[in-house]
């Protein structure tokens, strides 16, 4: 099963690009197969509720997210 495990542990600061990830990325990942992904957090708090405001519109794949790639990881390996 197609999985992905996406991390921002390093990512600085927000892109506002909210919409396109929403409407444009995560569709065209469930389109490529990607059934389930893992979301690392970065360390900015307000990047941290960009993610879950993208995360809340799609209901394409089953999307955990979480602060650390280890935790993520483990996660993704049970599918």
């Amino acid at each position: 099963m197609p999985k992905l495990l996406n991390s921002n542990s390093k990512v600085t600061g927000h892109s506002g690009a909210s919409d396109w990830l929403g409407d444009v990325w995560l569709p065209a990942l469930s389109d490529a197969g990607v059934r389930y992904m893992t979301w690392v957090y970065p360390r900015e708090f307000f990047t941290q509720l960009q993610i879950d405001n993208v995360i809340q519109r799609c209901k394409q794949m089953e999307i955990r997210t979480f602060f650390a790639d280890e935790e993520a990881r483990i996660w993704l390996e049970q599918y």
